[in-house]
């Protein structure tokens, strides 16, 4: 019996596979690849996402009547270690609203005089 490279191969990956060793490896192949049983997939839970402050200002951010310091407070009170400054709530607003997202801008304070 004149055996191929490719035939060997599929005989041998067959036997590795648990088949025996004088059925036809394409038929052994051909049945372990085809599900001979439905299994059904139950999803794994999600994990929670982890509260970031960048989440956390991005939320704040979208309720108007918080001016970017109260925001910067929240943060602190909620964070021990937060170092968030207005300026980084600013920043993180800006870059919501180039990436889509309708931020609604807050009115500067006027200057004291």
């Amino acid at each position: 019996m004149t055996m191929t490279k490719k035939t060997f191969e599929n005989a041998v990956s067959a036997v590795l596979a648990g088949a025996d060793p004088d059925q036809d490896a394409d038929q052994v192949l051909t049945e372990a690849a085809t599900p001979t049983e439905k299994v059904e997939a139950t999803p794994e839970p999600k994990a929670e996402k982890k509260e970031t402050i960048g989440s956390v200002v991005a939320e704040l951010v979208m309720d108007v009547t918080l001016s970017y310091d109260m925001i910067v407070n929240l943060i602190h009170a909620q964070f021990d270690n937060a170092s968030t400054s207005a300026r980084s709530v600013a920043s993180i607003a800006a870059r919501l609203r180039k990436t889509g997202v309708d931020v609604p801008h807050r009115r500067k304070a006027k200057a004291a005089e």
